[in-house]
């Protein structure tokens, strides 16, 4: 025999322990990188994302714009100014996003100079009508330079979609590739181990015969090693088989998610975004007069569409934070400067229904927080405080410090909600008893509202009586001493 003594058996055993300590480590090296191959995953889907959000706002502004040239309509410019303010901060998102890769990167750096280009060119037209320089607007109109930088713009967009598209699939090609790898380096460790184990048994048993005077001491011996190895043998088989499952089930949920997302960002928002082009144009009678209840009807029509588009943005931001995507950026920003943006996109709202805006808020205050995600969560609030107040009321935003952390509090003079109603309302798709008449209402708003602060390391909550009006109040952390004067440097 090959195996002869007490040291070779030691050594024997001490191999198929390396065997399975090495076929444990592999597991859970291979696990982490699927892991990681999913958060890259998600990553690629962020991109694209990205990409359709940032084209969706060059739309808008040119939409916004070419509204204000056809109709001299200066309310055209509230969206035109609130659609090309996000565009810096998508793009400088997407610029961290894409980091890692020098081919989107470059990609980039030219999309950049065309969305400025694009960008320039509707500030020249918007200029020249603001100063009722006909003719030069429409000369600089008729030079076609506008379709070609929008042509230009969707074409990288398109070009940097494939890109990441490319990645993902050698991302998902490399996670495949070493689950197979892992299989079959668990099948061929189990064979050698199993191969071990079986020749120190074979060895035993040889032992005994040889050893008659202590056969009774080594049948126990037997039966306690055959046991353990098919304990053992049972106990990899099982793993193995759990293992498999959670590797499917993990990529079954991945894809459906990213279907879902793939989806409604392409099926639904896209479509969405045209329709309300093109109501826009039939509203402005640029391919002919309209009768008084045929503009009446493109309002509903465009209304509706506007409600669609809403609600189709807020499930997906929904589904986002749900399955952990959101990425959060924070960082040190001029808590007045953001009211302000807010307010500007929530002046026309207020205008219209003749409500006072009252904000308290030190200009020297500064933030640790999402930029846009900070202010998608004060005009949610702000906003729904305008709609849910009666006409001539009275909306106060206040910006105070307490115990370390800075409070945030939207207060109305509006309808109130019920008690047993006021921690429903941060459900997904709930709108208190009280709200119901109230138009553009999706019941996700809150619910987006909650989870976004509560991702930040805030709070939120609501103090109100029906009649009385609502104070809906958040927290973000206070910048510490010595931190705030290098956060506005920055």
């Amino acid at each position: 025999m090959w195996l002869l003594g007490d040291k070779p058996l030691t050594a024997a055993f001490a191999l198929a322990l390396a065997i399975f300590g090495v076929l444990n480590f592999m597991s859970y090296r291979t696990m982490d990188g699927l892991l990681d191959a999913e958060a890259l995953t998600f990553h690629t889907h962020d991109v694209i994302d990205m990409l359709d959000d940032l084209l969706n706002d060059v739309t808008r502004t040119e939409s916004a714009a070419r509204g204000f040239l056809l109709s001299g309509d200066r309310t055209y410019l509230t969206d035109y100014s609130a659609a090309r303010a996000e565009i810096e901060p998508e793009i400088q998102q997407l610029q961290k996003l894409t980091a890692d890769s020098p081919v989107q990167q470059e990609h980039l750096n030219k999309f950049k100079a065309q969305v400025a280009a694009k960008l320039d060119f509707i500030d020249q037209t918007v200029a020249l009508q603001s100063r009722n320089d006909v003719q030069s607007t429409v000369k600089l109109m008729e030079s076609g330079q506008g379709p070609r930088l929008m042509q230009d713009i969707q074409q990288q967009i398109g070009w940097m979609t494939t890109e990441e598209k490319r990645l993902l699939q050698l991302r998902t090609a490399v996670a495949h590739r070493d689950a197979e790898w892992l299989n079959r380096l668990l099948i061929v460790g189990s064979l050698a181990s199993l191969g071990i184990l079986i020749a120190v048994f074979r060895h035993l048993a040889h032992e005994v015969r040889r050893r008659r005077l202590s056969e009774t001491k080594l049948q126990h011996l037997n039966q306690d090693l055959e046991s353990k190895i098919m304990e053992r043998t049972a106990d990899l088989a099982v793993l193995n088989r759990e293992l498999e499952e959670r590797n499917r089930e993990l990529a079954r949920a991945s894809q459906l998610k990213s279907d879902f997302v793939s989806r409604m960002s392409h099926e639904l928002r896209t479509p969405l975004n045209a329709m309300s082009g093109y109501l826009d144009l039939l509203a402005e009678e640029s391919a002919g007069e309209l009768n008084p209840k045929q503009k009446r009807y493109v309002g509903h029509i465009r209304t509706g569409a506007d409600h669609l588009l809403e609600l189709v943005n807020e499930v997906l931001d929904l589904s986002k934070i749900e399955a952990g995507r959101i990425q959060l950026y924070p960082e040190w920003f001029n808590a007045g400067a953001a009211l302000a943006d807010v307010l500007a996109s929530a002046d026309a709202l207020a205008s219209a229904r003749n409500i006072e805006v009252e904000h308290r808020v030190n200009p020297d205050l500064v933030i640790y927080a999402d930029h846009l995600r900070f202010k998608q969560i004060l005009y949610n609030l702000i906003s729904n405080a305008l709609k849910f107040t009666h006409e001539g009321g009275h909306v106060v935003i206040d910006f105070t410090e307490h115990d370390g952390t800075i409070h945030v509090s939207v207060r109305d003079n509006g309808i109130g909600i019920p008690q047993q109603e006021q921690r429903a309302i941060f459900n997904e798709f709930h709108q208190a008893a009280t709200a119901k008449g109230v138009k553009e209402g999706t019941g996700l708003g809150l619910a987006i509202t909650k989870r976004l602060i509560e991702q930040q390391g805030g709070r939120i909550w609501v103090n109100s009586e029906p009649g009385n009006g609502s104070q809906f109040v958040f927290t973000v952390p206070a910048p510490q001493a010595g931190v705030v004067g290098a956060g506005a440097e920055a």
